[in-house]
């Protein structure tokens, strides 16, 4: 148990270092081209993502339309699975700084949160494949409220939201509460992690950060109750 916490630390510890570099990195390279001065490009970035690095997502809404996307944490029941995915996010993080695409025996996981009409889509990608897609429709959303994010949250979960800011939605699904963990930006595709090696990586860190507070936006317009701060 020791050693995995070391393990764990030491993992977080370069990914908050890998964080910090591309950050910078990207400042000087793009200069002004950053989230703030380009959001009101959102609604017109969104279909031409959905086209290209976003593609599998797009492909699994079969048709339905797209109106915002983000990433969020996959919902799973707090246990071996959370830390053991927690974990490995993490070294996928520190391992994609030095070039390496690294497989481990727990699947690379990467979930996002799709609004489309008053429907709100959970699609969950394993290793490039969609594992689970399920949708929260409007009188489920209707009586979903904004949480506050518990600590235990944070530390289940803290390979997958480090360097983002971080919203929960609590809602009842037949019965079954469920929480949601949303990212005010995206930073992985369906198939992993974004590379920094990808050409015009950083234009894409920035429009993927626009789509985050994109739909952040469109949430709160929807549904007011769920206004994210």
């Amino acid at each position: 148990m020791t050693t995995t916490i070391i393990i764990v630390a030491v993992m977080v510890s370069l990914s908050v270092a890998y964080i910090i570099f591309m950050n910078a990195r990207r400042k000087k390279l793009l200069g002004d081209y950053n989230a703030d001065n380009q959001y009101h490009r959102a609604a017109e970035l969104l279909p031409a993502l959905m086209t290209d690095r976003l593609d599998q997502i797009r492909q699994q809404m079969n048709g339905s339309v797209i109106n915002a996307v983000t990433e969020c944490a996959h919902i799973t029941n707090i246990g071996q699975q959370a830390t053991s995915a927690a974990i490995t996010a993490a070294k996928t993080v520190a391992w994609a700084a030095v070039g390496v695409k690294a497989k481990y025996r727990t699947a690379d996981h990467a979930s996002y949160l799709v609004l489309s009409g008053d429907d709100l889509h959970y699609v969950l990608f394993q290793e490039g494949e969609v594992r689970d897609h399920f949708v929260f429709d409007r009188y489920e959303l209707s009586t979903a409220k904004i949480d506050r994010t518990s600590a235990t949250d944070k530390v289940t979960r803290m390979g997958s939201a480090m360097g983002r800011k971080t919203q929960k939605i609590t809602l009842d699904k037949e019965g079954k509460k469920m929480d949601i963990l949303f990212y005010d930006r995206i930073t992985r595709l369906p198939e992993g992690p974004l590379s920094p090696f990808t050409g015009n990586v950083f234009k894409t860190m920035v429009d993927f950060e626009i789509m985050g507070k994109y739909f952040k936006e469109q949430l709160g317009n929807k549904y007011p109750q769920l206004q994210a701060s």
